[in-house]
């Protein structure tokens, strides 16, 4: 965590990095694997998270204040969707690891072309129908 947030590489960036680096060493370090599922069946105050999101948050506060981000893009929800895929990453290795299916990549690689996904979008906005739908209050 240290040698991503000491890369002079936007914040967004380092976010993005900062989660695959997280994905790589849950899916290679037994380690990380042992401390992450002592941490959630021993229902500890301070979750696991706790290491590296308020890491994310920074960044995504500097990455907003940057301009990284659009005006409409809460941090706090940009924060929860990182949570979110770096969760849904654990809970992938956990199923792929307990049951030893062959899959072609790495959940690295995966979590990379989500983040692909979400940085390019994908709805056609020029499409009929294309238009987000209003926000909810």
């Amino acid at each position: 965590m240290d040698r991503v947030a000491a890369n002079r590489t936007p914040p967004l960036l380092r976010v993005i990095e900062l989660s695959l680096v997280i994905a790589d060493l849950m899916e290679n370090e037994t380690t990380v694997r042992a401390a992450i599922r002592l941490s959630r069946e021993s229902h500890a105050p301070s979750p696991w998270s706790d290491c590296w999101l308020p890491e994310v948050r920074r960044l995504l506060g500097e990455a907003h204040r940057g301009g990284q981000l659009g005006d409409d893009t809460p941090v706090e929800d940009l924060t929860v969707l990182v949570q979110y895929l770096v969760d849904g990453t654990e809970a992938y290795l956990r199923t792929r690891l307990d049951t030893e299916q062959g899959y072609d990549d790495s959940a690295a690689a995966q979590l990379n072309r989500l983040w692909t996904l979400i940085l390019t979008g994908v709805q056609d906005t020029g499409a009929p129908g294309g238009n987000p739908p209003p926000a909810r209050p």
